[in-house]
């Protein structure tokens, strides 16, 4: 496909530490524009994506820590629009062997 128009993305993200360094937060900004096509129009259409998300990651323990994250997306067609809200728990395990090792 040629000459149909050109798209562009960007991607920011700023990660603060706290105050004693052991958790961090993380806000993502994204943007872009894409080409889709639409069977009804002999043309390319252009698209829009913006997006943001805010992470935290917070240690329990020198092996376990819980991250917790909020997003909000949008996305816009020439014929459609999409709102979307995410949300998401977790747990990461630094060094799984020092979590479960025999005392």
């Amino acid at each position: 496909m040629t000459n149909l128009g050109k798209s562009h993305g960007h991607l920011g993200s700023v990660r603060i530490k706290d105050g004693r360094g052991t958790g961090t937060t993380q806000l993502w900004l994204g943007s872009s524009t894409s080409l889709h096509d639409q069977l009804q129009l002999p043309v390319a259409r252009e698209s829009k994506y913006r997006s943001i998300a805010l992470q935290r990651f917070q240690p329990l323990n020198e092996s376990l820590g819980i991250n917790v994250g909020v997003g909000r997306t949008r996305y816009e067609t020439g014929s459609d629009r999409y709102r979307g809200t995410s949300v998401s728990f977790g747990l990461s395990l630094r060094e799984p062997s020092k979590l479960f090792r025999r005392r």
